[in-house]
């Protein structure tokens, strides 16, 4: 709305009828059926049965491109039976499937979120995936963080030196790298209590903890929502929520703007680039 003045239509995409005309549809059905760090109950669960709803609609008025996102997961779950399902739906529409996971600090992003992306396009739609960004051209932490204004939170009990990473140390900074440097963790090392450096990339964003980056040994620093808005390639130009809470839920639940918008250049910009 924003950027377009378009008001979006915020409904149950079960109440929907028919799929207005559109050049693409997009969609990104709940991935906590699917992940890992879910029940992986797949298409058995109510939230995995919400591809079906797509294809529904997609069968009222297909559109010539489809992009779907999820986790990586999706792709091995019931030893490939739900991709299948995902695959062969969209085939039989007539669609030519593409799928691949793609890391989205290979496109830009600071942040390692590997996710699995399905493109489908009409025969004679030509599509090549993107390729990665040169790895002097990648970003990492240090490169969104506010230089003024850090929020920090003092811990009792950070534990530095994972086994992962012996040999690094806060005075002995990594080189620039495009995956994440675990420097130090919280409590039991679990995911959200990890502590990364800043000349990494964050971890894969999820919906109930920011990025820890590493201090020192008596206080770490905490990401705040609109350094959580650039980790997933959105400009600043547009508003974040105020509250940690929302911020943690919205972003670690988006797509990669960077990500998506390198497979949108390929669907329609470097057409001419494809044959």
């Amino acid at each position: 709305q924003r950027w377009h003045g378009d008001t979006p239509d915020c409904c149950d995409v079960r109440s929907v009828e028919r799929l207005p005309d559109c050049d693409v549809l997009c969609a990104g059905f709940p991935c906590q059926t699917f992940s890992r760090a879910g029940l992986q109950l797949g298409v058995r669960d109510r939230k995995g049965q919400l591809f079906d709803e797509t294809m529904r609609l997609l069968r009222t008025n297909p559109p010539p491109v489809v992009v779907l996102e999820n986790v990586p997961r999706l792709l091995t779950l019931d030893n490939g039976a739900v991709h299948r399902h995902v695959s062969r739906s969209l085939a039989t529409l007539g669609y030519l499937v593409h799928y691949r996971i793609l890391n989205s600090a290979e496109y830009g992003a600071p942040q390692s979120r590997k996710r699995l992306f399905y493109v489908a396009v009409r025969p004679g739609h030509a599509f090549r995936w993107p390729e990665p960004v040169p790895s002097d051209k990648r970003r990492v932490l240090e490169d969104v963080l506010e230089p003024t204004s850090p929020k920090f939170i003092a811990r009792p009990d950070i534990t530095a030196g994972p086994p992962r990473y012996p040999s690094l140390s806060p005075a002995s900074p990594p080189p620039r790298q495009s995956r994440p440097v675990q420097m130090g963790y919280l409590q039991d090392n679990r995911q959200g209590q990890r502590i990364y450096h800043a000349r990494g990339t964050a971890p894969t964003l999820t919906c109930w903890t920011p990025v820890r980056v590493w201090s020192d040994q008596e206080r770490v620093r905490i990401t705040k929502p609109r350094e959580m808005a650039r980790l997933q390639g959105i400009p600043d130009e547009l508003p974040v929520p105020s509250s940690e809470q929302a911020a943690n839920s919205l972003f670690g639940n988006a797509v990669c703007v960077d990500v998506t918008r390198e497979i949108f250049e390929s669907l329609f910009l470097r057409k001419s680039e494809q044959f």
